[in-house]
Order: structure tokens, then C-alpha cells, then sequence
């Protein structure tokens, strides 16, 4: 009789998920020393101390018997008193949405995906969390919103049913911010390949996807997917070159710029072999068109920037004259123009005097070099053919000489007649000199030589 439990619920609408509230009211002629709440759904609290009020959240709603057991110390021993209530839970709808983070400049969209629970939904409460507005909330089933800058944001979506029960889920939803495109350029001269290089501000994310188009009053001239590109412009003018970026966020950005393309050079030469009559020599005539700098580079070694240089090799072969050129507007030009040296020629004497004691005077022997064919006959004055010969050796040097026997007869003092035919090994005919061209000229020669005793 000295200690009467009893505890009351506060809350006008119990819903799951949702705090509610008992409110102890117990009577005691002594202290109450403790006191130990079974809230029937396996949950339990102990308190040695008097509360204002006991919050409890049901997380399944139901019907639940809740029993408060109250104590106090008494003379004999620890007397106690217990006090039920049944507590009718209501459903509460589970909230939930979907969206996709979004770039600057792009509404997001968010995809109400609420369960009911086998209630009814009256209302939904959004707040986007954007700092300093007061209209950055909405009642829509499935809003829209526009964040005006970057960032994360924390959105809040409260869902209340008939029963008055609620929900709250809060997200974090992001705003990308955009990347700023931006490129840049090597040379701009036509003809020529002009290197286009992004220079996009990626900070935000990495730049995955590049779209290059040029094009020309409104025509599509080419394109490119690579990071870096090149592209040649045929003519001289001002081009459109526009790029578009998109990064790892999905967010793109575009940027154009008119490309000024400058005039070229053209190169051109042209080689004078044998130049003042030297084997070796050559002058390079240069016809480039619009050129003020050049630099040549011959294949031996030696290079020069005149304008037409003379140079001389020194060694047979196969060299490749290269020529390079500018303009005012540093655009360049090249030209690589083969060059094939063979030292050829053939030298007859007009005069021998057999038992001299120089062995070159002594006999008559032409000389030469870099012969294929060779065929030198000998005749007297009457058309007799006194002496002949055709060999050559490894160098294309005719081998023998005459000194004036014919059919083991020692000849008298006299002039006599000599008919080469010859022909080096660069297919060209022999025509009586040791350099220049020959082609068109007679293959066959003549000439005399005297013979002194």
C-alpha cells in the first residue's frame, strides 16, 4: 500500500521510427530507488534517478505491452509495484530518393522512391540544403532543382502519411563543377602541319574525351578525338578551330578560336654538275619562291646558308642535297633532291716517241677511268687498221698501249689515225671530252697521233 506504479504516453500520434514519449507517475510514502522500464520489444532501460519523461523509438510498428516496475528500500526488505499500458504503433512510410550528381548550369533532378508501407502519402517536404535561400525547398513528389554553384549539398526529404507518421532521409548531393577548355597552337603555315595542344583548366576532374573540328566559313574540314592533334591547312587564310572537352564527371565544356594560316615557301633548286669545268663541282642554282633564309646541307659533311652555294666533293657515291627554307613568318619548306658522283673521262695523246726513256712518252696509251666499253683502232694513212685494243681494268682503265709495231713491223715516223668508241659506266658515250654532258652527241671519235723515232 505505500508505492502505486504508474506512467502515461504523452504523444497524441505514435508512429514507428519516430520518438515517443512515456511520463512516469508513480506514488510512494518512501523514496523511490530505482525504476525499470520493458518497452515489449525486446528493449529494456533501468534508472536510479527520476526523469522528466523516457523516449523510446519503435522501430516496427505493432501493438506493445510496456511495463514500468517500480522499487523502494523498506524496513524487511525492497517492496515493488508494477504498471501496464498497451501502446498501438502506427506505420510510417520509409523514405528514400534517386538522382544523378550533375554539372554547373544543370538542373538535378531527383527521383522520389518513398515506400508507403500500405499507408497513404500526404505530403512531402523537400529542403536542398542550398545555404542563404529561403526558396530552395519544395512539395513535389519528384522536383527539380538548380544549384547555382558547385559544391556538395545536403538534401532533406520528409514524408508524412495520413496517420501523420513521417520519414527523413538526408543526402549528399554533389554539383560538379565544369572545366574550362582552352588550347593553343605551334606554327600556322600552310601546307604545313599546325600542332593544336590542349590547355583546358582540368582541376575538377580529369579531361577524358576531346572532340576537335576545323573548318572553314562554315566548312567541315576535319576533326580529331585525340588530346593533342595536328592539321594541315592547304591554303593560306583564317580558319575556325573549336574544341570541345568533356571530363570524368560527364561535364563538357566548349571554346573557339579563328586560326591565322600563313603563306609557305616554296623550295627549289636545281644542280649544275661540273661547274667551271671541275668533275666534283657543283653550283646549286636555288629557285625557291618566297624564301629570305635557307639552309643547305649537302650529304658530305658540309652544309651553308647562301643562297647558291658551290661545293665540291672529293669522293664518289650517292649523296642527297637537302635544302631548307623560311619565310618572314618563319614557315618552312624542304626539298631533297639526289646527287650521284662518277669521276669519268678519257684522255688521248697526240705524240709518242718509242725507246724514250719515259715510259709514258714512249708508247701511246689513252687514259681514263670509270670506262665500261672501250674499242681503240690505230690506221695508216690508207685506211689499214694497224693496232687494236678493248680491255679495261676494275676501274675502267684502258690496259694497253701501241708502240708502233703492227704485225711485228716497226712503223716509220709518221701522223696516224685513232677511232674510239667508248662508253662509262653511267651509260653515258664518250665524246671527246674528260667532263659535261654527252648525251645526243656522236658515240664514235677520231682523232691523230704522231709518231716521232
Amino acid at each position: 500500500p505505500c508505492i502505486s506504479a504508474d506512467f502515461a504516453s504523452t504523444d497524441t500520434v505514435v508512429c514507428q521510427k519516430r520518438d515517443m514519449h512515456f511520463t512516469e507517475t508513480s506514488t510512494c510514502q518512501a523514496p523511490i530507488a530505482s525504476w525499470q522500464w520493458f518497452f515489449g520489444d525486446n528493449t529494456s532501460a533501468s534508472y536510479t534517478s527520476q526523469q522528466a519523461f523516457v523516449e523510446h523509438t519503435y522501430a516496427v510498428a505493432g501493438k506493445y505491452n510496456v511495463t514500468m516496475v517500480v522499487a523502494t528500500q523498506m524496513v524487511g526488505g525492497i517492496v515493488t509495484d508494477t504498471a501496464s499500458r498497451q501502446v498501438v504503433v502506427d506505420r510510417a512510410a520509409s523514405a528514400g530518393y534517386g538522382w544523378h550528381d550533375v554539372c554547373l548550369g544543370q538542373i538535378t533532378t531527383f527521383e522520389n522512391a518513398t515506400q508507403s508501407n500500405n499507408t497513404s502519402i500526404k505530403s512531402y517536404a523537400w529542403n536542398f540544403g542550398d545555404p542563404g535561400l529561403m526558396t530552395d525547398t519544395s512539395s513535389s513528389k519528384n522536383p527539380g532543382y538548380y544549384f547555382g554553384h558547385y559544391g556538395q549539398y545536403e538534401v532533406r526529404l520528409v514524408v508524412t502519411n495520413t496517420l501523420g507518421c513521417t520519414d527523413t532521409i538526408v543526402k549528399q548531393v554533389n554539383l560538379y563543377k565544369n572545366p574550362q577548355a582552352d588550347f593553343r597552337w605551334s606554327s600556322s603555315c600552310e601546307s604545313r602541319p599546325v600542332e593544336f595542344t590542349d590547355g583546358s583548366d582540368s582541376s575538377s576532374a580529369a579531361i577524358v574525351k576531346w572532340n576537335w573540328l576545323f573548318s572553314n566559313a562554315g566548312e567541315v574540314l576535319g576533326a580529331s578525338t585525340d588530346a593533342k592533334c595536328s592539321y594541315i591547312f592547304g591554303q593560306a587564310g583564317i580558319y575556325d578551330a573549336n574544341l570541345r572537352i568533356t571530363d570524368a564527371n560527364g561535364c563538357s565544356d566548349t571554346i573557339g578560336k579563328q586560326v591565322a594560316i600563313n603563306s609557305s615557301p616554296v623550295a627549289a633548286f636545281n644542280i649544275v654538275e661540273n661547274y667551271e669545268d671541275k668533275q666534283g663541282q657543283i653550283m646549286l642554282e636555288n629557285g625557291t619562291l618566297n624564301g629570305i633564309h635557307y639552309q643547305w646541307d649537302f650529304g658530305n659533311g658540309e652544309k651553308s646558308t647562301d643562297i647558291s652555294p658551290v661545293t665540291t666533293f672529293d669522293k664518289e657515291g650517292h649523296y642527297l642535297i637537302h635544302l631548307t627554307t623560311w619565310n618572314g613568318q618563319n614557315c618552312e619548306d624542304t626539298l631533297t633532291i639526289p646527287y650521284d658522283l662518277l669521276f669519268k673521262g678519257l684522255f688521248v695523246p697526240n705524240a709518242f716517241n718509242p725507246g724514250n726513256i719515259d715510259p709514258e712518252v714512249a708508247v701511246f696509251k689513252p687514259k681514263g677511268i670509270n670506262l665500261k666499253t672501250y674499242l681503240i683502232e690505230i690506221y695508216d694513212r690508207w685506211g689499214n687498221l694497224l693496232w687494236t685494243s678493248d680491255k679495261l681494268d676494275n676501274k675502267g682503265t684502258p690496259v694497253e698501249a701501241w708502240d708502233g709495231i703492227s704485225h711485228g713491223n716497226t712503223l716509220r715516223e709518221g701522223v696516224y689515225l685513232w677511232k674510239i668508241t667508248a662508253r662509262f659506266r653511267d651509260g653515258e658515250y664518250w665524246d671527246g671530252h674528260n667532263v659535261g654532258s654527252n648525251s645526243g652527241l656522236s658515240q664514235k671519235k677520231t682523232g691523230t697521233v704522231t709518231l716521232i723515232r
